[in-house]
């Protein structure tokens, strides 16, 4: 996530699910500013988190798990300021879990 070895403009959309808060929050700026490097003009963003600011280690269905998440509205501002235009953002209940959805075009 930290390099993506793909030209600039290259894809029409790009998903990124339960996937962001798994990676440092002092890195997620930069993988963002990836995605969006790697769009083309017009293209789609699909990107989840949790709802809650934390960063660390628990355990999950008996495996240790990093996690990593800023608030919905301090990732959706490092959404905006990369240059993303929002087409859809909230917070959806799915399953007894809270997820956080961002859906933007570059």
């Amino acid at each position: 996530a930290h390099d993506l070895e793909f030209p600039p403009n290259t894809f029409d959309g790009l998903i990124s699910v339960y996937t962001l808060f798994h990676i440092p929050r002092k890195d997620h700026s930069q993988i963002i500013q990836n995605f969006y490097e790697v769009l083309k003009p017009g293209g789609i963003l699909l990107i989840n988190s949790g709802v809650s600011e934390s960063e660390g280690m628990s355990t999950f269905f008996g495996v240790p798990m990093f996690w990593s998440n800023y608030t919905p509205d301090k990732l959706l501002q490092l959404v905006k300021k990369t240059g993303f235009s929002i087409l859809f953002e909230d917070v959806l209940q799915r399953g007894g879990e809270y997820q956080y959805w961002i859906f933007a075009r570059k």
